[in-house]
């Protein structure tokens, strides 16, 4: 025994935790002595525990006397416990077990007065008891003879009451094993509710009126067995709203009756909610009803609430308290609807809100309470993180963030996280969640992240982190991929000083090991996990290979090695091609649609075809789909306002009543006929690769990219010395603001970036030859100063030169400044010139003009 012991990492982070100094063996054979009531499950949790821990015979013992023969003896019951056992416990000053709130618990680890040792798991109910149980499993470590736990005194409870996840997310639902393996996942963690609201289940929302089949009773039987084993509330929520006459007896006999097969099932926990719907009446008889309130919605909802809550809820003996979340649950302030919801709703029903705004950055505590005070009922936080329903591109891998750490204090009686629709990606963001929700005070982000690493990951949690940590960006973070910026930042600044060497090395190494953790999280143990990210990983993997090939192009650049640039180009290029994930199409399918016109601008519900006849782009709006078809086969989908090859053409069809039908039958490789005005999509049985259009390390890598690529080309003109004025930048132009706006001479043109800048974005020109420079003029922001676009500037710039588009020089700063009128004190020599940004902003950028007064530098030409 030693008094230099590691103190195990448990989770959530318990109230009170004091160790002694040494461990308790775990021996042979031990007793357990059962607390009257003490639930089933929680006994057989314990004896499978300490079985697989090493122990060979588990002794039940009737009393104390007979649990202190034991060499070691084990406690496990109810607060509060047997009287010998509290005396025990003082003592030994192990602290009193009585006076610990609803699903807190005592744990004490200890030498026994009568020579043993004694392990003390007392609740405050049973789902307390579950929770010592469950603390322990994390204190057990194996030892060179047998097992052992430090000698320790815990007294443990959560801050919120209610602490869990719902089940809300739009897209498409968790399969019933994701359900399950979700539900343990909670019971491990201390999470106490799984609140079964999903969009897309028809029987709760559409067809909430038909029982279910057999088939999926099975499923939600499983459910709540699975939740009842866990010590998890299974919470089944009814969206009725979007249908039902509220005042109608038939309805709510329906309502009723659906309840009452769930309850048949075992389930003791409901919620109705009046979420994602409309205010308006969905009946005569509820016009003719409410129709004079205030708020004819609040009133209509309230009285199916108190109702279904009188004459179900309340009328059953065991079941917990209603749940229901109001139509407005992410707004500020009062309204009518939100002030008679307050008066009218039975006050012992539990409200959602999501805080202010749907996914919001930060909820505080004046909020929770200025909320609190809107509906004046115990309120439950629906926290839209890390949920990605409205940016299904994304995975959100980060921890919790922005929570106030006082939110208990202020009216909110529960934090429910509402997650993705990849559930074993949702759980590092999770396990998170649930530390802040039980001990939000002592919550720190970023450890409690790194713990989920550790704990999801295993043996492959540093392969996890460099996947979560390019998966950083979401509501409640904005940041992104911190490690590969700082690295990127570190290497422009040593490559446009020249000596790049250092820096490109730990560039270079990190790629590495961007492109092998994408490859070994595909062999992790948690296949589903890698069924969810699998196109993640493959972008990982992309831009792991993408960005050591494009380092490397840039170290032949700079040694100004232009065989060698070439090839290391050619690679270069060949690896962004490969930025594809493959389709796979098992029966072949074709589609005919008639062409309502060609070369003109789209109606509604047409399809029109765009040649280059038309012009660069199809000019469209953002409400329609566009696929690109070069050489009778779609090379491009998605979007509008598209780029018009020259050698094919655009199909642009308006979002209509068949605003499907286009996307529907589009896949990039897809063969396109046009005959007698109609055209036909044949897709063949096969595999397509696609465009990988997942996000990772979002803002971070696509712009390195677009650099790379500019800074060859410039390398390239610089090469081939043209002696032509180009305009140059790493930005997108947005729809037709195209670069060449910005050096036409007009001024009632401009370039518009299709995205906010980065640190080291630029726009510039390049002259062509080497040059003397006398004087620059940059116009930026739009033409008219009132306009809102006026602020389109770069905000912090640096105006730079360079003779080989490589190593820059800097030569002056700006701030706030719309017309940049620089004059040096003497000619400088330049082939390019640029106004680079020194920072991230928000806002796009507008070049007016970009004029270089400069002439030939003879010595150079």
């Amino acid at each position: 025994m030693t008094h230099h012991l590691k103190a195990p990492l448990l989770t959530p982070p318990p109230q009170q935790v004091e160790y002694a100094g040494y461990t308790v063996p775990l021996y042979a054979t031990t007793g357990i002595l059962a607390g009257t009531g003490t639930s089933p499950e929680a006994l057989l949790e314990l004896r499978g525990l300490l079985i697989g821990a090493g122990v060979k015979r588990v002794v039940p013992c009737k009393d104390w006397h007979s649990a202190a023969k034991m060499p070691l003896s084990v406690y496990i019951g109810k607060l509060p416990a047997d009287p010998a056992v509290q005396q025990e416990f003082r003592s030994r000053r192990s602290g009193d077990p009585l006076g610990i709130p609803e699903e807190g618990y005592t744990l004490a680890a200890r030498r026994s007065k009568h020579g043993g040792s004694m392990i003390v798991l007392a609740g405050a109910d049973h789902t307390g008891t579950l929770y010592a149980v469950r603390t322990l499993k994390q204190l057990i470590r194996k030892g060179p003879m047998m097992a052992n736990v430090p000698a320790v005194t815990i007294r443990d409870f959560p801050a919120f009451p209610v602490r869990g996840v719902v089940e809300g997310f739009y897209g498409g639902p968790w399969s019933p094993d994701d359900r399950v393996n979700l539900i343990a996942f909670l019971g491990d963690h201390k999470m106490n509710t799984y609140l079964y609201a999903p969009k897309d289940d028809p029987y709760l929302r559409g067809r909430w009126r038909e029982p279910y089949p057999e088939g999926e009773l099975r499923h939600i039987r499983r459910y709540v067995d699975a939740a009842e084993k866990a010590g998890v509330r299974f919470v089944y929520a009814l969206s009725p709203g979007l249908d039902i006459c509220f005042s109608s007896n038939e309805e709510f006999q329906k309502l009723a009756a659906k309840a009452s097969q769930m309850w048949t099932l075992g389930v003791r926990h409901f919620s109705l909610l009046m979420d994602d719907i409309f205010q308006n009446p969905n009946c005569a008889d509820d016009v003719q009803k409410f129709g004079g309130d205030e708020s004819p919605a609040a009133a209509a909802q309230a009285y199916l609430l108190n109702r279904f809550n009188r004459e179900f809820v309340q009328a059953h003996p065991g079941a917990s308290r209603l749940i229901t979340a109001p139509t407005e649950y992410y707004q500020d302030g009062s309204s009518p609807y939100r002030k008679r919801f307050a008066e009218l709703v039975d006050p012992g029903i539990l409200v959602c809100w999501t805080g202010i705004g749907i996914a919001p950055a930060v909820i505080t505590s004046g909020e929770a309470e200025r909320i609190h005070k809107v509906f004046n009922h115990d309120m439950l936080l629906w926290d839209n993180y890390p949920v990605t329903d409205y940016v299904r591109e994304k995975l959100f891998l980060g921890p919790l963030e922005g929570r106030d750490p006082e939110l208990h204090k202020h009216g909110q009686f529960g934090y429910l996280s509402n997650p993705m629709e990849h559930l074993q990606a949702s759980l590092i963001a999770l396990f998170t969640a649930a530390e802040y929700a039980w001990k939000p005070e002592a919550y720190r982000p970023w450890e409690s992240w790194e713990r989920s690493l550790k704990e999801f990951g295993g043996s492959l949690h540093k392969e996890l982190r460099i996947l979560a940590e390019n998966h950083l960006s979401s509501a409640v973070h904005t940041g992104e991929s911190p490690n590969l910026a700082a690295l990127l930042a570190a290497f422009w600044e040593d490559f446009e000083k020249g000596a790049p060497e250092k820096a490109a090395a730990r560039l270079t190494a990190y790629f590495g090991s961007m492109r092998r953790a994408a490859s070994r999280l595909t062999q992790m143990h948690n296949p589903d996990f890698v069924r969810e990210t699998a196109d993640w990983l493959k972008k990982i993997g992309f831009y792991g290979k993408a960005g050591e090939s494009a380092v490397s192009l840039l170290l032949a650049m700079m040694r100004d090695s232009g065989e060698e640039a070439d090839a290391r180009y050619s690679a270069y290029a060949t690896v962004l091609a490969q930025d594809t994930v493959d389709i796979e199409v098992s029966e072949p399918r074709t589609g005919s649609r008639r062409i309502d016109g060609e070369n003109r601008e789209r109606g509604e519900s047409e399809l029109i075809r765009y040649t280059p006849v038309y012009g660069a782009r199809t000019g469209t709006n953002e409400w329609g789909y566009e696929v690109t078809v070069v050489n009778g086969r779609i090379i491009r989908e998605g979007g509008n306002n598209s780029v018009i090859p020259a050698d094919g053409y655009v199909l642009s069809l308006h979002s209509g009543q068949d605003r499907e039908w286009l996307k529907s039958m589009t896949i990039v490789g897809a063969k396109v006929d046009i005959r007698d005005g109609r055209v036909t999509i044949s897709v063949e049985k096969g595999t397509y690769p696609v465009p990988n259009k997942k996000v990772s390390a979002d803002g971070v890598m696509e712009p390195f990219l677009q650099r790379v690529s500019s800074a060859y080309e410039m390398y390239v003109r610089w090469r081939e010395n043209r002696g032509f004025t180009d305009p140059i930048s790493t930005l997108p132009a947005w729809e037709n603001n195209v670069l060449k706006n910005m050096t036409d001479g007009r001024a009632d043109t401009y370039f518009w970036s299709g995205r906010a800048p980065q640190s080291g974005d630029y726009v510039g020109v390049n002259l062509g030859q080497t040059a003397q420079v006398r004087r620059v003029r940059i116009s930026l922001g739009h033409p008219d100063p009132a306009a809102p676009q006026a602020g389109d500037l770069i905000r912090s710039a640096s105006l730079e030169a360079s003779l080989n588009g490589l190593s820059w020089t800097k030569l002056a700063e700006f701030t706030e400044q719309r017309e940049i009128d620089f004059t040096p004190a003497a000619p400088f020599r330049a082939h390019f010139v640029r106004l680079k940004s020194s920072a991230v902003q928000t806002e796009w950028v507008m070049v007016r003009e970009f004029d270089v007064t400069a002439e030939r530098d003879q010595a150079a030409n």
